[in-house]
């Protein structure tokens, strides 16, 4: 089994999980400003409670936004540096498909719209389905205003994330079904998708995935 380690730093929590030998080991703490400061200390207390060391990771999984503008640039910046540093794969998956991958993994929807604060009067959307036939779930993330969410994803979409409220009246009147809003990325579920994925990009090829170009000072960065 491959050893695998993922982040997320997208939101205000830093996230970090490892699988070694079958086995997870996670750290899942708020760090809406430290971010910087704490990722590698973080990292290195997970593989030291594993037993282990980055020579022995095989591919890196990284939480590559949409989110804080700051804290996907740091996840990606630590995600490059780590894999050039011993020659490891990246895996960059939308911070996004992190939360709808919790929701599969938990609970028996086929349907999840993740919606995430974008500030300006925006809304982050991530609309991932899960096909049980072939065992894992394909999406999109798209920016939209508040206003155009309801419209633009029809059906029985069960809707996670911190931005329900600026789209909760509308959403009331639809199909769409309401499962709290306190879900950020667990890089856990990072490791679901790599676990799943046999994509793989060099270090040099890692991106952050902003959806918006335009750089915004925001709350979690």
């Amino acid at each position: 089994m491959e050893n695998i380690l993922a982040f997320d730093t997208s939101q205000t929590v830093l996230s970090v999980a490892l699988c070694y030998k079958g086995r997870v080991f996670s750290r899942h703490e708020d760090s809406p400003r430290a971010q910087a400061q704490n990722i590698l200390a973080t990292i290195n207390a997970v593989l030291e409670e594993a037993g282990a060391s980055l020579s022995e990771v095989s591919l890196i999984c990284v939480g590559a936004g949409p989110g804080s503008f700051t804290g996907i640039r740091i996840a990606v910046s630590v995600a490059q540096g780590l894999a050039f540093s011993q020659n490891i794969a990246v895996l960059p998956v939308s911070s996004l498909a992190c939360v709808a991958q919790e929701i599969f993994t938990k609970t028996a929807l086929e349907e999840v719209l993740v919606v995430i604060d974008a500030r300006m009067n925006e809304v982050y959307c991530g609309a991932y389905q899960y096909d049980k036939t072939l065992g894992f779930m394909v999406g999109t993330d798209v920016l939209l205003k508040p206003a155009e969410v309801v419209n633009s994803f029809r059906g029985s979409y069960a809707l996670v994330g911190d931005a329900i409220s600026m789209i909760g009246s509308d959403a009331a009147s639809t199909e769409m079904s309401y499962r709290g809003s306190e879900i950020l990325p667990n890089a856990e579920f990072l490791i679901t998708i790599a676990q799943k994925s046999e994509a793989r990009i060099l270090p040099f090829q890692a991106h952050p995935i902003y959806i918006r170009e335009k750089v915004v000072i925001d709350s979690a960065g």
